[in-house]
C-alpha cells in the first residue's frame, strides 16, 4: 500500500490593502490498528490495506486592511474526514463547514487586540442501520490579545463563550 499527502497554499495581495489566501491539504492512507486483546503478547499493531483514512482540509480566506491599524477578515473552513474499510467499527464520515469574522486592531507594533466571530457545523454520518448521525453547531465570539515577543515568537490569547447545539439523526437520516 501507498499513502498519499499533498498541501497547497495560495497567497495574493490583490492591492496594498486586500489580501487572499487559499490552502488546502489531502491524506490518504492506511488505518493502523491496535488490538487491547492480545495484552502484550502477539503483533499489537496491524496495517491493513483495506482500512483506510481519508482527510481533506480546504481554507479561503480575504483580509483587509481598513486603516493602518485596523483589519477585516473573513475565511471559511471545509473539513472531510472518511475513514472506511472492511471492518464494523471503521466506518466513520464527518464533515465540517466554518465561516468566521474577525476585526484586529493594533495597538502597537508588537500588540493586537481582537474580536472574532465563528459558526461551525459538522456532520456525522452514520454508516450501518444501528448507527446514529449527529449535526453539531457552534457559535464562538471571542476576544483576543496577541503580543510578539520577538520576529519569530508571539504569545496569543483567545476567550469567550460557545453556544453549542447538537441533535442526533437516525441512521442514514439527512434531517
Amino acid at each position: 500500500g501507498v499513502d498519499h499527502r499533498a498541501n497547497g497554499r495560495l497567497a495574493w495581495e490583490v492591492s496594498p490593502i486586500d489580501q487572499i489566501e487559499v490552502s488546502t491539504s489531502y491524506y490518504n492512507g492506511r488505518q493502523f490498528l491496535t488490538d487491547a486483546s492480545e495484552g502484550g503478547s502477539g503483533q499489537p499493531l496491524t496495517v491493513n490495506d483495506r482500512e483506510r483514512i481519508r482527510i481533506s482540509d480546504s481554507q479561503l480566506g480575504y483580509q483587509r486592511l481598513l486603516s493602518p491599524r485596523l483589519s477585516l477578515g473573513a475565511q471559511g473552513y471545509v473539513n472531510d474526514f472518511d475513514a472506511s474499510g472492511t471492518s464494523r467499527n471503521s466506518q466513520t464520515d464527518s464533515r465540517a463547514y466554518t465561516g468566521q469574522i474577525s476585526l484586529q486592531y493594533a495597538l502597537s507594533p508588537r500588540t493586537k487586540i481582537g474580536l472574532t466571530g465563528s459558526g461551525r457545523r459538522r456532520e456525522n454520518r452514520a454508516v450501518g442501520p444501528f448507527r446514529v448521525s449527529t449535526r453539531t453547531d457552534v457559535w464562538d465570539v471571542m476576544a483576543s490579545v496577541s503580543y510578539e515577543l520577538t520576529p519569530t515568537i508571539s504569545l496569543s490569547v483567545q476567550a469567550g463563550p460557545s453556544f453549542i447545539r447538537q441533535q442526533q439523526l437516525p441512521a442514514g437520516a439527512r434531517d
